[in-house]
């Protein structure tokens, strides 16, 4: 309730802190060469499995660890 307008009516609301549960990655390519960049779509998801609202994005942080892999000559 707003002090300076003695008449207002309280107002509520409903926050959820949710952690999240779940990561989904998206790629236009499965592989990459060593060096090279590539653009990744990433979708969060809570507990419940609803996933996040897109203004939400801007107060996480991702971090991806990459690892190579390849075929080894004998």
């Amino acid at each position: 309730m707003d002090t300076e307008l003695p008449t207002a009516e309280p107002t509520y609301a409903h926050i959820l802190i949710s952690d999240i549960e779940k990561l989904s990655l998206w790629s236009p390519r499965s592989l990459m060469e060593q060096g090279d960049k590539m653009n990744l779509i990433v979708s969060a998801f809570d507990s419940k499995g609803d996933d996040f609202d897109i203004d939400q994005y801007q107060n996480m942080q991702f971090s991806i660890e990459t690892e190579m892999t390849g075929v080894m000559e004998r």
